[in-house]
């Protein structure tokens, strides 16, 4: 009687334990995931900017072209 009222728990704690491993693999390659995840969008956001500042940089700078370039009246 005493052997099986120690063996069920013992038995219970190695389940738990397989258990909780399994959680924890999981749960690190959720983190992986969301952090693959993260960087890519911040690369991407950080690609957008760049873009659109180079954008706005050219039209500002044929902006100024056009402003200082001569108007040819007829």
């Amino acid at each position: 009687m005493k052997k099986t009222v120690l063996i069920l728990p013992a038995l219970a704690g190695l389940a738990l334990a397989a258990c909780s491993e399994n959680a924890q693999q999981q749960t690190g390659e959720a983190a992986g995931a969301v952090a693959a995840d993260v960087n890519s969008t911040v690369g991407e956001a950080a690609r957008d900017v760049k873009d659109a500042t180079k954008d706005a940089f050219g039209e500002a700078e044929q902006a100024a072209d056009r402003a200082a370039s001569p108007t040819v009246e007829f």
